[in-house]
């Protein structure tokens, strides 16, 4: 018999009857889950439901629960937007049109971790990177770091869409994560023991324990010679100095060959609606993306650590199957 490890309820209010239903949704995915004992993993980003309450996105999960993509700076952000001090309203979306950047007229914006997802982590609730296309703000990432509100696990979200960039891999997606101060060993924890323990496998993957299968990997930490600029999802971009790549894999014991390509950051393709999508955030950097002036500035290097490498899988195969 097959069983499932955790549900997903998926939250956008255009799929949703402009969000007459979403309420109800996630009230019957909340349910389901609470009667089969498992976890419910949220994505909570273009949605109508509100963070705070019994129904709230943040304040309707449980202990265990997952609130992914946790890391973007759209309408439904973590990140509550205000001006002059005062806090934002509008929904989900934090202060209405908070999009606007603050300038003449306007008070300067204040961003902070909003209560309720302080609250949901005191319940122990898991806040889940799910870097993806679209989830993943420099800035956003940064004004949590200040407050030290990292996320317990790491994920790619990985697919046609992600996968050549803004995303690239695990290694990059964790890179970042490093890079606006997360520890390393935090980050390890991120991408092993801790998202073993959320969908109930930590008995026999995500640590290096007597019994678990023997998934390995070993990671390198490489320091460009130059740093990069490397983007987020809607093109706003930091010079990072140091990015991590695997250098060798296991699986359940056997060994698998570990293809490294050049990358180039940041990505061309993110140039194509860059400043479309940046205009939708409400939580941004106060100046859009603007690629062409620093690619004129910044000589590219990563092709200096970025070379192909090939793990030899034949002398690495252990002789049988494997467990530490």
């Amino acid at each position: 018999m097959s069983t499932f490890l955790l549900l997903k309820s998926l939250f956008f209010k255009s799929c949703a009857a402009d969000g007459k239903n979403e309420v109800e949704a996630f009230r019957r995915a909340r349910a389901v889950t609470k009667k089969a004992k498992k976890p419910l993993i949220v994505h909570h980003t273009f949605s109508s439901i509100p963070h705070e309450g019994p129904d709230g996105a943040l304040g309707g999960l449980r202990s265990g629960d997952i609130y992914t993509h946790s890391l973007h700076g759209f309408p439904s952000s973590l990140i509550q937007v205000s001006r002059d001090g005062a806090a934002g309203g509008g929904g989900a979306g934090g202060d209405g049109d908070g999009a606007a950047a603050a300038g003449e007229g306007y008070p300067k914006q204040q961003y902070t971790v909003r209560q309720a997802a302080r609250e949901a982590r005191d319940r122990g609730v898991l806040f889940d990177v799910g870097h993806g296309a679209g989830s993943f703000s420099w800035k956003v990432a940064e004004i949590c770091a200040n407050e030290n509100f990292f996320p317990d696990t790491i994920s790619t979200d990985l697919h046609i869409e992600s996968c050549g960039s803004p995303c690239y891999d695990l290694c990059i997606a964790a890179s970042k994560m490093l890079h606006v101060g997360m520890s390393l060993l935090d980050v390890i924890a991120a991408m092993t023991s801790t998202p073993a323990h959320a969908i109930g496998w930590d008995d026999r993957i995500g640590s290096l324990t007597n019994g678990c299968y023997a998934d390995v990997t070993i990671l390198r930490e490489d320091e460009f010679a130059v740093p990069q600029p490397v983007e987020d999802c809607q093109g706003q971009l930091r010079m990072m100095k140091k990015r991590l790549r695997a250098v060798a894999v296991f699986k359940n014991g056997f060994s698998y060959p570990v293809m490294n390509t050049t990358l180039t950051f940041p990505n061309y393709c993110q140039t194509e609606g860059a400043l479309e999508r940046w205009k939708q955030l409400i939580v941004r950097d106060e100046e859009p993306p603007n690629f062409s002036d620093v690619l004129s500035q910044v000589p590219n290097s990563s092709s200096s650590n970025g070379e192909i490498t090939k793990v030899d899988s034949d002398k690495m195969r252990p002789s049988k199957r494997a467990k530490t």
